[in-house]
């Protein structure tokens, strides 16, 4: 995780996103919910996406699920990051079609945790 608190932040709205992703990658992101996006990395010319850079949910953590992709400018070394949100059932596994994502950035946190 420190790695990604080392990147250089590049700033762009959904809309640009969305943008992106069609243009550079040939992914319409308003019909993510195929498994291939969620586990896929992508490049191009200019851009490369790296899914699961970051992961919760599934068998044993509730009904929560996410995945973060991590997109990097390969011209600028800029990075931005995506979590795809979904949900887990023990009976179907997960589940991508709620189409919920959103721009997000690393940040460190101080956890305290009792033993």
């Amino acid at each position: 995780m420190k790695k990604y608190l080392e990147d250089k932040i590049m700033k762009i709205t959904n809309a640009e996103v969305k943008e992106l992703f069609k243009n550079e990658f040939d992914v319409n992101l308003d019909d993510y919910s195929s498994y291939e996006i969620q586990y896929s990395s992508y490049d191009s010319e200019n851009y490369s996406c790296q899914s699961e850079v970051d992961k919760y949910g599934g068998e044993g953590r509730g009904e929560e699920r996410w995945n973060i992709s991590r997109i990097l400018n390969k011209k600028t070394g800029e990075v931005f990051f995506i979590r795809f949100d979904g949900y887990y059932e023990s009976w179907n596994g997960s589940d991508w079609s709620n189409n919920d994502w959103c721009i997000v950035q690393p940040r460190e946190v101080k956890v305290v945790q009792w033993f």
